[in-house]
């Protein structure tokens, strides 16, 4: 296991308090919303972010292939249900998300988190979401499962083709990494379209630069 994959998918998220001290648990994780761009702030990548419930705190990730001045950061939390934060940046198409959902019982409780979490933009809502791989990793909160899914029209980069006037989304391979922890879920995400959409590094490089990012 690599160091990288220790940290979480690179966003280095450390818990900050226990389960007894937090909101409850008893909702679904079902309910993470789906960003909009109604952007609320920015930080530098290497800032340590500090959740406002103080659950988690989070170390900005390095951007792949661009030298971004701040992501845009986007903050959501549900009482009972969740706390998370996402960084993003629109032109480049990449994402990085942290958090914790309030509920673990069972797997199935993890399947309901992945598929809440790898929808990050409203266009990605509704669109077919398959497990192409899944692993299991060892980190500071004991084992998990790192996941990669494929999202059909779910790219964060958008074109319009020579004489139409439609946006159109390509496919897009997210990670998604779950830890089972003291009843909740630490959940780190990572979609990076610069690399397998702008670069073009092809599908396998493409797969394994976001599990190297966990």
């Amino acid at each position: 296991m690599s160091a990288k994959t220790a940290g979480l998918l690179s966003l280095s998220v450390i818990l900050v308090a226990s389960a007894t001290t937090t909101i409850p648990n008893h909702a679904a994780a079902s309910a993470l919303p789906a960003l909009g761009l109604g952007l609320s702030a920015k930080m530098p990548p290497g800032k340590t972010y500090k959740s406002p419930k103080h659950i988690f705190t989070v170390v900005a990730p390095k951007p792949t292939g661009f030298d971004v001045h701040g992501w845009v950061v986007d903050y959501e939390s549900m009482k009972g249900n969740h706390e998370m934060v996402t960084f993003y940046d629109v032109d480049f198409g990449e994402t990085y998300r942290a958090g914790v959902a309030e509920t673990y019982k069972s797997d199935a409780d993890l399947d309901t988190a992945a598929k809440a979490s790898v929808v990050t933009r409203k266009h990605q809502i509704g669109q077919p979401i398959d497990l192409v791989e899944e692993s299991k990793v060892q980190t500071q909160f004991g084992e998990g499962s790192l996941r990669v899914y494929s999202m059909k029209g779910g790219a964060l980069l958008r074109e319009v083709p020579l004489g139409q006037k439609n946006v159109q989304y390509h496919d897009s391979y997210i990670a998604v990494l779950l830890v089972p922890h003291d009843g909740r879920i630490v959940i780190t995400l990572s979609q990076d379209d610069y690399l397998g959409i702008g670069e073009k590094v092809g599908d396998d490089a493409w797969k394994k630069a976001l599990k190297d990012e966990a």
